[in-house]
């Protein structure tokens, strides 16, 4: 017998089907990182509750013979659902959010400091090139004490580097899917619909608050979150010091006289000005990096989160090295940019 709870049942009709487009995705992205993450463990103690009180279920001493499976936020989720120590086995394929607590509205998840109370045995499967799940953050959790104090950790690593030997040429496969489209400029990113393709910028009043725009120079493109009112709310780089800053400006300011476009834009006004407040919420940081938290990472958190730059995933990595190096050499000597430079390139 197999459950498929509906893990936004609190805030949606009974039965919802959210679509797999770009509505969809900013919806269920929507859902995903307004809900607490004690409204996701309810949920599946709720279905350990009703197996318990089945009679027609496999049992022993111990209760039923109960597990749980799921993918991307699934996978989270099936990952928490093992903490309850009814859950007998858990299989976790592409978990997100595990290794920095990303899961939910709370600000940590906390999943990661909680793999001891684990009683039954897991399987983590991940895909090689998972640009959500990285080396790094699969290092994280394979290092001691914390994957590892899991017995089963260790007992499911060979099953688990198999996962991700077969899963690699499938994420090698997405991975050049997206880039391609991009380099193509087909306005395919993130399967969101068509940039504005016309040669002037398009009215104002018909961009929906929310909405991501791009002004592109010669090298590069610079994204901004439009907050309505003829304001846009972006990740200025260098130009606003070593770390940058996130603020709200004009339109003409952030445009400088150049042409913007549409990239991907809210399916409705509800879910636009969640975005608007996503992007406020992070107003006056000063975190920025080019290659890991720029203005593309900004944007696409606030409408999908997830933080991603094409941009930066198309450059070739000796040029991503040598980006890296000059980062580093500008923090170890402070030098900071002239804050006056009008007519100097933006580092964004």
């Amino acid at each position: 017998m197999a459950a498929a709870p509906e893990i936004y049942h609190r805030t949606c009709p009974p039965g919802l089907v959210i679509a797999y487009d770009d509505p969809g995705r900013m919806h269920g992205n929507y859902l995903a990182h307004t809900t607490p993450v004690a409204h996701f463990d309810a949920t599946a103690t709720a279905v350990f509750d009703h197996f318990e009180a089945r009679n027609d279920l496999k049992r022993d001493s111990s209760g039923p013979s109960v597990g749980a499976m799921s993918f991307c936020i699934g996978g989270h989720l099936a990952l928490r659902a093992a903490l309850d120590p009814r859950c007998r086995a858990a299989v976790c394929a592409y978990p997100t959010g595990v290794h920095n607590g990303n899961l939910g509205a709370d600000p940590d998840a906390g999943t990661l400091a909680r793999l001891a109370e684990i009683k039954g045995e897991l399987l983590l499967v991940f895909g090689d090139v998972d640009p959500y799940v990285p080396v790094p953050a699969r290092g994280i959790m394979r290092s001691p004490g914390v994957g590892e104090r899991h017995s089963a950790a260790v007992t499911g690593r060979r099953s688990q580097v198999a996962a991700e030997a077969q899963t690699a040429k499938m994420a090698q496969v997405r991975s050049i899917t997206v880039r391609s489209s991009v380099l193509a400029f087909s306005s395919k990113m993130f399967d969101s619909r068509e940039f504005v393709t016309h040669m002037s910028s398009p009215s104002i009043e018909q961009v929906i608050p929310g909405a991501q725009l791009v002004v592109r120079y010669s090298v590069y493109r610079h994204h901004g979150i439009y907050a309505g009112g003829g304001r846009v709310i972006h990740y200025a780089g260098w130009i606003r010091g070593r770390r940058g800053l996130i603020e709200e400006i004009p339109l003409d300011e952030f445009t400088e006289g150049r042409e913007f476009k549409v990239n991907l834009s809210p399916p409705d006004l509800i879910i636009g000005r969640d975005v608007v407040r996503r992007a406020r919420s992070r107003l006056g940081e000063r975190c920025y990096d080019l290659l890991e938290n720029n203005c593309e990472h900004f944007c696409t958190w606030c409408q999908l989160g997830e933080a991603r730059s094409v941009q930066i995933e198309l450059m070739a990595k000796p040029l991503r090295l040598a980006i890296a190096a000059l980062q580093t050499l500008r923090s170890v000597a402070s030098i900071l940019p002239p804050e006056s430079s009008a007519g100097a390139m933006r580092a964004r």
